[in-house]
């Protein structure tokens, strides 16, 4: 079985055997890493590896289903300190080529330290750079022409094609309503870079119905790349709140369900499947009647993270801490490189 394929038949077996292809992912990981040394300590990293910048523990959203609901203390240190750490980090870990992936909190609280953090990432000029946010800071125009050029993606949290709805499941009132990100996307610089993040919530977008009803918005506010993820499964004995582990197996939604009804629609074409360690996605083309969008599906077992932290040696991911300090776990104590 290949761990990456382009096959629909491979995509739809996977909805099947969802434990036997994250096994294959996390076995393709552990044999397909290269040794390094960092700090006099021997690692072996994952070939195509990426750093989660977790830029503070700050947020004005108060989403349930927030992964960031852990059992560890996410503390934050000054901006001096923090950027001075990154920077050192990056320069450690620079023979590794990793991509990056800035999210939070919520990084649009803190843009000082977010156009460091970005003209860090071009200094090195480091892969396939990703912003996570839900938008706030993006109302200000002058921060999103300064950060926009060196992200390749700009990652908008959205849970719902409403204001109202979408504000009801994060918890506060965004200022970035929809007359605002349509606004965004339409823009010519960087517009082409947003991507809209919609978790699958039962009561909220939870079935195909409301799932086209979401793309045939996103067209038409301008966007043409929306990814759909399920909440994860957690472990209760890994680093999760109590509470967050009962809410996503409250909430989750079958994707399984959802899936067969992508694929018998004429509406959606495949274009590709993906297997990892822990999460997998198929990727399909969505034709509505005002046009094209790409519709990313993607599914997560956090169990399978757990298994990595405990291989001994092995580091698949590296994460920059909010206290200014690199592991290679979302585990705030485990693996510190």
């Amino acid at each position: 079985m290949h761990i990456t394929s382009y096959v629909l038949d491979d995509a739809i077996d996977a909805r099947k055997n969802r434990t036997r292809y994250f096994q294959a992912g996390l076995d393709y990981r552990i044999k397909n890493s290269i040794p390094g040394k960092i700090n006099g300590n021997k690692w072996n990293f994952y070939w195509n590896i990426n750093i989660y910048v977790d830029m503070n523990s700050k947020c004005n959203a108060n989403c349930a289903f927030c992964i960031n609901r852990v059992n560890f203390s996410r503390k934050d240190v000054p901006d001096d300190i923090y950027v001075n750490n990154f920077y050192q980090s990056i320069k450690e870990v620079r023979f590794l080529d990793p991509s990056i992936q800035i999210v939070g909190g919520e990084p649009t609280l803190l843009p000082d330290r977010l156009c460091a953090l970005k003209d860090c990432i071009s200094k090195f000029n480091l892969r396939k750079p990703i912003l996570g946010t839900n938008g706030f800071g993006l109302c200000n125009d002058n921060l999103i022409q300064r950060i926009a050029p060196a992200f390749q993606h700009i990652n908008i949290s959205r849970h719902h094609y409403g204001d109202e709805m979408r504000n009801r499941v994060m918890g506060f009132k965004n200022p970035l309503n929809n007359d605002k990100l349509s606004l965004l996307v339409k823009n010519k610089d960087f517009g082409h870079k947003i991507r809209l993040n919609c978790c699958l919530l039962s009561g909220y977008i939870d079935d195909f119905g409301k799932v086209v009803n979401y793309l045939n918005w996103a067209i038409e506010t301008g966007c043409r790349n929306v990814c759909f993820s399920t909440l994860s499964v957690l472990p209760e004995d890994y680093i999760y709140d109590p509470g967050l582990v009962n809410y996503s197996n409250l909430q989750m939604v079958d994707l399984n369900s959802l899936m067969n009804e992508v694929t018998s629609d004429s509406h959606f074409s495949f274009v590709k499947f993906h297997s990892g360690s822990h999460c997998m996605y198929e990727v399909w083309n969505y034709t509505g009647e005002q046009g094209d969008c790409m519709a990313v599906f993607s599914t997560s077992n956090n169990h399978y993270a757990q298994l990595l932290d405990q291989t001994e040696g092995m580091i698949e991911q590296m994460v920059f801490h909010t206290d200014g300090v690199l592991t290679g776990s979302w585990n705030r104590n485990c693996k510190i490189i």
